[in-house]
């Protein structure tokens, strides 16, 4: 059986793609920085319907506290970096506790995991290793200053790991407006016409993105590295990058 890190998994898109790998065979280590009643009942609910799933408690800014908690973890297959947290301001007002709490999460912490993980993932004879970025990172909006900075490092990260290490295959994911409640909680998801922009007309699901997730880790996607994935139901093509 195979076997997938999940950061940030406790809700939204995190829970979703825990819930998936799952269902398809993996066994699933759920990552938070605490325990939760909503992490229990994640990884309770998983297991009920059959599932491999435990969780695993470590907060993604803390290098020696993570090392801690993977060194029990034997050969790792699939590390999906989803943990990450929003901060919207203009990049000029950004107050420096914004700009290292966000970069610390969203870019530093895939890369510190992915050097405590690298020789568990070179054990498995197919490694995958997911960023989850944002369509934020290609292609900005006015306002998203520091997470808008953090998802496009996270994406040329993906793109350059792809080159230097063969033998592990990195992809990105770019979603555009998927119905979490850290999206629900942004200023722009509140402004008139926001979901008439979308070609689509409708905000992604996260079992979408989960799905996108599932199939890039899996056996259909051996050739592809390096690349950053954007599904947002054609949203991209109807915003205009931000001058901040």
């Amino acid at each position: 059986m195979k076997t997938a890190l999940v950061t940030g998994g406790t809700r939204g898109i995190g829970a979703a793609i825990s819930r998936e790998l799952a269902a398809q065979g993996w066994s699933v280590l759920v990552n938070a920085r605490q325990e939760t009643d909503e992490l229990r009942e994640l990884v309770s609910g998983i297991v009920a319907s059959g599932g491999a799933c435990r969780q695993i408690l470590f907060d993604v800014k803390d290098a020696q506290g993570a090392a801690v908690a993977l060194d029990s973890v034997g050969s790792l297959d699939l590390l999906v970096n989803n943990a990450g947290i929003l901060r919207d301001n203009l990049l000029v007002q950004i107050p420096d506790s914004d700009w290292l709490e966000v970069l610390e999460t969203n870019i530093h912490g895939p890369v510190r995991l992915y050097s405590i993980l690298r020789e568990k993932l070179l054990s498995s004879p197919e490694p995958v290793v997911v960023g989850m970025a944002s369509i934020s990172g290609v292609r900005p909006r006015e306002g998203q200053g520091a997470y808008a900075v953090s998802k496009a490092m996270l994406v040329r990260w993906t793109a350059e790991m792809a080159s230097i290490e063969p033998r592990i295959r990195f992809h990105a994911v770019s979603p555009g407006p998927v119905a979490t409640e850290m999206i629900r909680s942004a200023p722009w998801y509140k402004q008139p016409g926001a979901f008439d922009r979308i070609p689509l007309k409708r905000f992604a699901e996260p079992e979408e993105i989960a799905e996108i997730v599932a199939m890039l880790a899996g056996d259909g996607a051996l050739l592809a590295s390096g690349g950053n994935l954007v599904v947002d139901g054609g949203f991209i093509q109807t915003t205009r990058g931000g001058e901040q």
